[in-house]
């Protein structure tokens, strides 16, 4: 079939192309495709072609590009198939406008090959409305038709064709121009997804460098001081009370021993944030008694809290339970605290409830001190754009606690919320599931 439209090409182009090709061409097509369609198809390809329906059949998939011919004609098919043959593409068919759209609402491609002169939609109006989804807006559309004049070539790019190649054609030009409107196509998909990669490695790379920025910040605000303090204190104690047992060496034996295990207590939660944010903190969940670690953190706190004259409140049953890494959740209840304590005004109060029920259990820590505005509370779990702010007498922070909070809470199944309202003070919700093995001792009085 090639070779006969080859050498009709040949004769033909010089002599009859601007007086013939439009009337010839289609119908030269057309009276082979009678004669031939039904034996040239078994041989020359294995698809099959239906020109009563609005079928589509696809050749088995190749190596490089997929490309989909639309044209109303099965010989035309079959010619421009048999030119791109050798190119090892993936070729599907289709034989209206209409079911040209309809196989791309499910399928991809990269390159387009459009028929003009099509019953019902035409190739422009086809190509339009390929360009107006976006999944395909930018998949190449190459107009192969035998409208040659420079009003249907215009028309043609207006529609959004990238390339107009007219019938009949040179199967060398057509392989040249499809290979390099498809190696462009391609580029510039490859092109989008490096970008696209591109900006999720950026994306990632940011949080890493926010993550770093706030490790050193942590170590060089927090643990300097406490640690300089312990320093300070046992060599005082080495140097001038060796020997002694009086109330000064236990007073700074007692700040020794409290500025030492602040600075454990930090480092543990460095230590332990580092650890979630690079996704290696396992919660090691056992039955444990959460009046008696809630009880434990307020009287470590209660010092702080009687320094700026605020009542601690708490309400828990004594044999309340919870099955969560305990040890996660301490440290949870304890930054809480401290930044209920560290907003709070002087004698004020700050109420902390325990409420086992059925299927949850819900810690409340309300204070009423500056509050925050609604639009403020997410930023307090964003680590690029958290600020640490000073307390009410300029108590100093990291901006680290709530983000180590949550993380805390949802690696035990748990969920944090938080509403407040400026001047009106902080309620702070933790929610977790009720361990079911525990549920019929949490009985008793409140305290």
């Amino acid at each position: 079939m090639t070779s006969n439209t080859d050498s009709n090409t040949d004769s033909n182009t010089d002599s009859n192309t601007d007086s013939n090709t439009d009337s010839n061409t289609d119908s030269s097509t057309d009276s082979s495709t009678d004669s031939s369609t039904d034996s040239s198809t078994d041989s020359s390809t294995t698809n099959t072609i239906t020109t009563k329906s609005s079928k589509i059949e696809t050749s088995p998939p190749l190596s490089s590009g997929r490309v989909l011919i639309v044209d109303d004609s099965p010989n035309n098919i079959q010619l421009a198939a048999g030119v791109l043959k050798s190119q090892q593409l993936q070729i599907s068919f289709a034989n209206s406008g209409q079911s040209a759209l309809n196989w791309l609402n499910s399928n991809d491609c990269d390159l387009i090959l459009l028929d003009v002169m099509m019953p019902e939609m035409d190739g422009f109006e086809t190509c339009k409305r390929i360009k107006q989804n976006p999944k395909h807006a930018d998949v190449p559309v190459v107009f192969l038709t035998a409208k040659n004049d420079i009003e249907s070539i215009v028309t043609g790019f207006q529609a959004g064709g990238v390339d107009y190649i007219a019938k009949p054609y040179d199967p060398m030009e057509l392989r040249t121009r499809i290979s390099t409107h498809l190696g462009l196509a391609l580029s510039k998909m490859a092109l989008r997804n490096a970008h696209q990669e591109l900006q999720a490695k950026s994306e990632q790379l940011e949080k890493a460098n926010a993550t770093k920025n706030m490790f050193f910040k942590l170590i060089a605000h927090d643990l300097r001081g406490p640690l300089g303090t312990a320093q300070n204190s046992l060599q005082m104690l080495l140097n001038s009370f060796t020997n002694q047992l009086d109330p000064d060496l236990l007073e700074l034996t007692n700040i020794a021993q409290n500025c030492s295990q602040r600075a454990i207590t930090i480092l543990d939660q460095l230590l332990n944030w580092a650890l979630s944010e690079s996704g290696e903190v396992t919660a090691h969940k056992t039955t444990f008694n959460l009046h008696d670690s809630a009880k434990e953190v307020i009287d470590t706190l209660q010092p702080v809290a009687k320094s700026k004259g605020i009542e601690i409140c708490f309400q828990c049953n004594p044999n309340a339970e919870l099955f969560a890494d305990a040890n996660m959740i301490q440290t949870t209840i304890r930054n809480i605290l401290a930044n209920a304590i560290k907003f709070s005004h002087k004698k004020s109060k700050i109420d902390i409830s325990i409420e086992p029920q059925e299927t949850n259990t819900t810690i409340v820590i309300q204070d009423h001190g500056v509050g925050i505005t609604q639009g403020q509370i997410p930023l307090l779990f964003d680590l690029a754009k958290k600020k640490s702010t000073n307390g009410t007498q300029g108590e100093r922070g990291t901006g680290l606690g709530l983000i180590l909070c949550k993380s805390f809470v949802e690696n035990n199944s748990g969920t944090i919320v938080i509403t407040s309202a400026p001047n009106q003070g902080t309620r702070i919700c933790l929610n977790f599931p009720t361990n079911i093995a525990a549920q019929s001792k949490n009985s008793g009085r409140n305290q």
